[in-house]
């Protein structure tokens, strides 16, 4: 059932052909903590899922300092006849770059593409196009052989030729992480036409092996989830809804976090939240942003560690660097320990909290329905290097993970917007540069790989 976008609101507050190795939540999860533990030493990891890897510590091994400039760009090409209505963000790896992006479905938001480019050429490899007409920007995770997609259907779409045999079918939309066998931790955030609002982990053959708080089954429940964050450490499944009611059916579960056993499934605990960000997972704690503070809550029974306020906090979940979290308010980006909250550093920076988008959709089943997601992000650390990107309104920042010194910032020639989604790989950079607010920078745009000293 098509689903006609009616209203639109802030999505940013700033402006691999190949086969990567995939060795699961726990794999990516150690990968992170080892490139914190590597001292000096540059590696060139693949970013290859929201924030990085399963914990979402939005952390690589990569090496960056500035000045930074525009190695190349990319744009994704639309079939003839047809135009790009949004370019999103991209994951990438030594041997191959996945850009997301979505074409025409007009007056619909748009199919679901995604480019697979080779960094050695700037080339395009192939393209795959969903055909759907509801594309709200979910990050992708490359998972086995595939680039597995979230967004108006989960599909499995080859790294080598962007070529899919299996897909769920439409309205199935949210994160993802790879569980290491070619399939998918995720989480589906609204009832439209499609299966409803659960969490859970499905096989790569489209097989279901497990759900948690499914609801919103019956046609008309109009339900969404507006952050549907996700993430793992030590073997379990965190999850912070933010639930939604478009119509007279009100939420089953609560708004909220929950930890549930990653492979059996079974519940584990549940308390009551307000997540206004994704969340990331380390030290024996979960991190997000709750009614304008970084919050940490025990991974052993979801109560709280710490909290620290921090004005115009953004969606993008807490950055784990090391032994401090990171986030951006509306003025400043801000370290804290990890393990007790105390302040660190504070370096003035407007426009580098990422904000979630806000929509209402229509449809023949579920009628009128809120829905929103987390899906711009504007920091990334380099651990090796002792560096954090940010993007921002005003340009791209390099500061130090150590004293929160900008040591390099400026707007990078070419882009005709402010960059935002910053993933890093080695000593590149990959943004987007897409138009600021709208619709997760709603318009045409470009990837633009970014490259220092």
């Amino acid at each position: 059932m098509k689903k006609l976008l009616a209203v639109v609101v802030a999505a940013c507050a700033c402006g691999d052909s190949g086969t990567p190795a995939d060795g699961g939540a726990d794999a990516q999860t150690d990968a992170a903590n080892d490139a914190v533990e590597a001292g000096p030493q540059c590696g060139t990891s693949g970013w290859l899922t929201y924030g990085h890897d399963a914990a979402r510590t939005f952390a690589s091994d990569g090496c960056i300092a500035g000045p930074l400039t525009a190695a190349w760009t990319y744009a994704p090409t639309p079939k003839t006849g047809a135009k790009v209505n949004s370019v999103y963000h991209a994951l990438a790896a030594t041997d191959g770059v996945y850009l997301q992006w979505a074409g025409s479905a007009d007056p619909y938001i748009g199919t679901t593409a995604a480019d697979g480019i080779s960094p050695a050429t700037h080339m395009r490899v192939w393209t795959y196009d969903s055909g759907s007409d509801a594309n709200m920007g979910n990050w992708a995770s490359v998972s086995g052989t595939n680039l597995v997609l979230n967004d108006d259907g989960i599909y499995w779409v080859s790294l080598t030729d962007g070529t899919s045999a299996t897909t769920t079918g439409v309205d199935w939309w949210g994160q993802t992480i790879a569980d290491g066998a070619g399939g998918v931790w995720f989480v589906t955030t609204s009832k439209s036409d499609g299966p409803g609002l659960f969490v859970g982990e499905i096989d790569a053959t489209a097989k279901v092996l497990w759900s948690g708080n499914k609801q919103g089954t019956a046609c008309g429940d109009a339900l969404g989830d507006k952050m549907g964050g996700i993430a793992i450490d030590g073997g379990v499944l965190f999850y912070a809804p933010q639930y939604s009611a478009g119509g007279t059916v009100q939420p089953t579960y609560a708004s909220g976090l929950y930890a549930f056993d990653a492979k059996a499934g079974t519940p584990k605990w549940n308390v009551p939240a307000t997540p206004s960000s994704t969340i990331s997972a380390g030290h024996g704690l979960v991190y997000l942003i709750e009614s304008g503070a970084v919050v940490a809550r025990k991974q052993t029974d979801g109560s709280v560690a710490w909290t620290k306020p921090l004005a115009g906090a953004g969606a993008q979940a807490p950055v784990i660097a090391g032994s401090i979290v990171i986030a951006a308010g509306s003025q400043a980006v801000s370290s804290f320990d990890a393990t007790t909250g105390t302040p660190g550093w504070s370096t003035p920076i407007v426009g580098a909290a990422a904000q979630a988008y806000s929509l209402t959709i229509t449809n023949g089943c579920s009628g009128s329905q809120n829905l929103g997601a987390a899906i711009a992000t504007t920091l990334a650390a380099a651990i090796p290097s002792g560096t954090l990107v940010v993007t921002a309104s005003d340009g791209v920042h390099v500061l130090s993970l150590g004293t929160g010194a900008d040591t390099w910032n400026g707007k990078i020639a070419g882009a005709k917007y402010a960059v935002h989604d910053p993933v890093i790989v080695g000593k590149t950079v990959y943004v987007v540069d897409s138009p600021p607010g709208g619709f997760a920078g709603f318009g045409p745009g470009q990837l633009m790989a970014l490259s220092g000293p």
